[in-house]
């Protein structure tokens, strides 16, 4: 059977919004760590320690808890989901 990867420059459509290929993880994370009942500091704040640990953050992102700032709001987009689906 043939692997079957994402392309770099595929884009995804969700309620009008475009995504890229690697936001539909970070969603997928917020969305999860809420099921799983995870604080939404904790998950943003969570990534952002993962970051500085990669090596990969920078001083700039203090204010998304040094995570990448598309990152820290495609998380914050799945935590919404989640959210919304809960009332």
């Amino acid at each position: 059977m043939k692997n079957s990867y994402f392309k770099d420059n595929m884009y995804y459509i969700y309620n009008g919004e475009l995504y890229r290929r690697n936001d539909l993880g970070n969603i997928y994370f917020g969305y999860a760590g809420k099921v799983f009942g995870y604080d939404d500091t904790f998950l943003t704040g969570g990534a952002g320690l993962f970051q500085i640990y990669s090596g990969t953050s920078e001083w700039k992102y203090i204010s998304t808890y040094f995570d990448d700032p598309r990152d820290f709001a495609m998380i914050q987009v799945g935590i919404n989901i989640y959210k919304k689906s809960r009332k």
